[in-house]
């Protein structure tokens, strides 16, 4: 064949030609042999850190669960007990005219404090049964200010009075106290 050769000067000039980098075996392209992923260190590192951080949440978790309060707790308790006690300290020294009182209740009525001009009537009261709660009855309107009392006493001698209070539970404590009374109440009755 010669040069003018119409077949030749085809495939030469105006023919599909595969390109050069693919002429070759030699210069084929590399043909990946690794998977894209994570190493085994990869993958270690990142589970260390996933648990350290899961161990953290739980510690905060577990001491948030321990800080609320329980009413089951001894401590919750005995402050419960404390306020009962001081609620009833606050009330009674200022009484005016007591109706009752006697070792698991009192009533007694104190100066008008609501702005209606009549005196207020307050008793506290306990069943006597272990178990029970301490009512307040404030003008008719009975509340439980202590659940489950063990033990009620209230001991009147003129003008002081000893009160002793201690809620159900192996380990809540006995509060006593003792006050004297500001005002000389009237006995009312008999």
């Amino acid at each position: 064949m010669n040069r003018t050769d119409p077949r030749r000067r085809r495939n030469r000039g105006g023919g599909r030609r595969k390109p050069s980098s693919y002429r070759h075996a030699a210069s084929a392209p590399p043909v990946r042999s690794r998977r894209r992923g994570l190493t085994l260190i990869e993958l270690v590192t990142g589970l260390s850190i996933t648990t350290i951080l899961l161990l953290g949440t739980l510690s905060a978790i577990t001491l948030a669960t321990r800080a609320m309060p329980n009413p089951n707790d001894a401590v919750a308790t005995a402050l419960n007990t404390a306020a009962a006690l001081d609620m009833l300290a606050a009330d009674l020294p200022y009484a005016t005219v007591c109706t009752e009182a006697g070792e698991k209740a009192v009533t007694f009525q104190v100066a008008d404090r609501n702005g209606d001009h009549v005196p207020e009537t307050i008793r506290y009261a306990w069943s006597g049964t272990p178990g029970d709660p301490l009512i307040r009855t404030y003008n008719g309107q009975p509340v439980s200010i202590l659940d489950q009392v063990q033990e009620f006493t209230l001991v009147f001698a003129n003008e002081l009075v000893r009160c002793t209070l201690r809620a159900v539970g192996d380990s809540s404590p006995r509060l006593a106290t003792a006050f004297r009374m500001l005002n000389k109440p009237q006995q009312a009755g008999p």
